[in-house]
């Protein structure tokens, strides 16, 4: 959650606190929906260490991808956290969502997440309405599902993410400065003319004592209405004072 991550946070809020941790979310590209598990996972251990968390995907591939997602954040603790609920703690369960009647996964759980299902099973539904808390994370092309109406009436969808919001972000993206050093050969124009303004910019300071009253030297004072060459004629007149 680098670039976006003030969306996440406000949509875990209005799912956690506004909504009573029910709700869908509707992500679409740029923006990806593991960051909304992730976040959402952190905020629940981070009040319930112990607490046994169901996620329900379509595939083997989509558990790998997810897991994968999780132990490349740049989070150490956050890692650690997830790796010890997921692998040895076992409250983590990732599982295709084709699988939970079998495997009776859903049992002794009151949180459930759904990503990116592109199918609902009756399965699925019922797990979903018997978890007091549950998440559903998708995207506008994975929820044109027959029964996306049984879903909703479970868990409302919530405007979290509307394509204003998500276009104002990948439109206006924070911007990172970056330093990169360059080498000038000395025999160089370039070399030389940067010098020249250096030795000129040093000796100009050195003249007139500080870079501000250089300014003001060439630009005046705003504050007392006078400008640069009035400022230059006082300041001489000071220097000439003191000579004497």
């Amino acid at each position: 959650m680098e670039v976006s991550s003030k969306i996440y946070e406000e949509a875990l809020i209005t799912w956690g606190y506004e909504h009573k941790g029910v709700g869908t979310v509707i992500i679409n590209p740029p923006l990806d929906g593991k960051p909304m598990v992730l976040g959402c996972i952190s905020k629940i251990y981070n009040k319930l260490s112990s607490t046994k968390i169901i996620i329900l995907v379509d595939s083997f591939t989509e558990r790998i991808d997810l897991i994968t997602y999780f132990k490349n954040v740049n989070n150490e603790d956050l890692v650690n956290n997830v790796t010890k609920a997921l692998r040895y703690d076992k409250l983590i369960i990732i599982t295709e969502s084709l699988l939970q009647k079998q495997l009776s996964i859903t049992n002794g759980s009151n949180y459930i997440i759904a990503y990116n299902l592109k199918n609902y099973s009756e399965d699925t539904i019922r797990a979903l309405k018997d978890k007091k808390f549950k998440l559903v994370v998708t995207t506008s092309q994975a929820f044109n599902v027959f029964n996306a109406n049984d879903v909703i009436m479970i868990s409302p969808i919530l405007d979290c993410f509307k394509s204003d919001k998500v276009k104002d972000i990948t439109d206006n993206p924070p911007v990172k400065e970056t330093l990169i050093r360059i080498s000038i050969p000395e025999n160089s124009e370039v070399f030389k003319t940067l010098k020249s303004y250096n030795d000129y910019i040093t000796a100009s300071i050195n003249i007139f004592g500080s870079f501000n009253v250089l300014q003001q030297a060439m630009l005046g004072n705003k504050l007392l209405n006078i400008s640069g060459i009035k400022f230059v004629k006082i300041l001489l007149e000071k220097m000439v004072g003191l000579m004497y």
